[in-house]
């Protein structure tokens, strides 16, 4: 089913399932990153191999280091370039 309900979706990620949303040129995929339930279901559906990577998507810097454990300066560099205070 096709909607464009926003407390949906949310109540969709926050049960661990996926929704479809549009991007400038495709849709995509989406599910909770912090979800080992969401995450398995992305690689399936996609029939994705574990070694090929997903990409996670936050909402500022300081997000950053919630997903990731190993960020070399170089990309912190690049984000205060760009305005993004880590």
């Amino acid at each position: 089913m096709i909607t464009t309900d926003i407390s949906k979706a949310k109540v969709v990620l926050e049960n661990n399932g996926l929704i479809a949303l549009p991007t400038e040129t495709v849709y995509g995929l989406a599910g909770n990153a912090f979800s080992d339930i969401a995450i398995q279901k992305t690689f399936d559906l996609k029939n994705r191999p574990f070694y090929n990577p997903l990409i996670v998507h936050i909402k500022d810097i300081a997000s950053v280091f919630e997903v990731a454990t190993e960020i070399p300066d170089s990309a912190l560099l690049l984000a205060e370039n760009f305005g993004l205070d880590p």
